[in-house]
């Protein structure tokens, strides 16, 4: 039988190598096996209803984003993409990852929005979920630089070498001359801090996760907890 108390938005966010991907991919099968009706929305699916621009191929997300618009048309388009789909939505269930931050509030950051800026975008995104049953599913790190190496070194060189060189271009990194390996991760640093900060505002339901725990698989089993598929 499907939970009767289930969200209709459930949120999964957190830092780049977190298991955000793995997660959400695990729960959409198990609400699937419990006959929830559930759509899962990837975070590099190049027709997700809420990219303001479709994530590049074979580069980092977004990285030239800041010489196609300003902050500014960003932050009205993000809120405005949110407001078709979350119209459309009705009773069914939607398994987002990497929102509302690292793909939307992230970018506004290496846009080097102000923070005011970013403030009213969580604070007008958050008023239009209002009355729409949300979980956010947060992964925190409080070792950051760590959690950069370590995704570096589990996606490899190449990868690597593209990620420090599309951080370095961003404006957020470039305002600030940084470069190399310390732009990304004086950036990811940065927007930990903010996302932490964010997540505490309390803005809807909210469940805390390490972003690296020790058992991945009592981890996923604690997120079904949660939201009451387990």
């Amino acid at each position: 039988m499907a939970p009767p108390n289930l969200p209709n938005l459930i949120l999964i966010d957190g830092l780049p190598g977190s298991g955000k991907s793995t997660t959400g991919l695990r729960l959409v099968e198990r609400l699937h096996s419990l006959g929830v009706e559930a759509t899962g929305y990837g975070e590099t699916d190049a027709d997700h209803p809420l990219h303001v621009v479709p994530p590049q191929p074979d580069s980092a997300a977004w990285e030239d984003i800041h010489l196609r618009m300003g902050p500014e048309e960003f932050y009205a388009k993000s809120l405005g993409n949110w407001r078709t789909f979350l119209a459309g939505l009705g009773s069914k269930t939607a398994v987002l990852e990497s929102y509302p931050f690292q793909s939307a509030a992230r970018v506004l950051l290496q846009m080097d929005a102000s923070p005011a800026l970013l403030d009213a975008f969580m604070t007008e995104w958050a008023a239009g979920v209002a009355g729409i049953p949300t979980m956010l599913i947060y992964f925190e790190e409080a070792d950051t630089d760590g959690l950069c190496r370590a995704a570096m070194a589990h996606r490899g060189s190449e990868w690597s070498r593209m990620m420090i060189e599309a951080f370095a271009q961003m404006p957020y990194a470039a305002n600030r001359g940084l470069s190399g390996e310390s732009a990304v991760f004086r950036l990811i640093r940065d927007y930990a801090v903010w996302m932490d900060s964010a997540a505490a505002r309390g803005l809807v339901t909210t469940h805390r996760f390490p972003a690296r725990p020790a058992d991945y698989e009592a981890r996923q089993a604690a997120v079904e907890r949660a939201l009451g598929v387990r």
